[in-house]
């Protein structure tokens, strides 16, 4: 995997949130056309991060057994 100070990325801005979202996110641009079905996944895990941090950073209580929808539905209302 590149490391995001050698090239130009659409996830750079990451880094300064969060080292997991910025990996999540350059392995998901490093698969875009070599793999589509582990850039999805990817994609998926980096959706999974990024409601998960905000969740955290807004003081949202993660629940263990919480769907992904009905954690995106708490964190908009």
């Amino acid at each position: 995997m590149r490391q995001a100070s050698s090239f130009s990325s659409n996830f750079t801005q990451l880094q300064q949130h969060d080292e997991q979202l910025l990996r999540i996110g350059l392995l998901a641009e490093h698969y875009f056309t070599k793999d589509p079905n582990t850039r999805l996944l990817k994609l998926r895990q980096l959706a999974e991060a990024l409601a998960r941090t905000t969740a955290s950073c807004v003081g949202l209580s993660l629940q263990p057994d919480e769907s992904r929808y009905d954690r995106l539905r708490r964190l908009r209302d």
